[in-house]
């Protein structure tokens, strides 16, 4: 039997660091999918939050974390 689980992350997107550690866990729970030995698969969600205070950026900085 195939197991699908579901991570949902919520992440404050006004600062890069936080967009960083996002990535970070992203990256391991994808990596942990390919060194799974059985067959599961964990699907990463972003909810992104405190979209308020990152449209009040300047807009250079809101690339920056975009593109991170």
């Amino acid at each position: 039997m195939t197991k699908v689980y579901i991570h949902v992350l919520f992440a404050g997107l006004s600062t890069k660091k936080t967009v960083r550690s996002i990535q970070d866990a992203k990256d391991d729970i994808l990596d942990l999918n390919k060194t799974a030995k059985v067959l599961e698969t964990v699907i990463p969600i972003l909810i992104g939050i405190k979209f308020d205070a990152f449209v009040r950026l300047h807009q250079d900085l809101q690339w920056t974390i975009v593109t991170q």
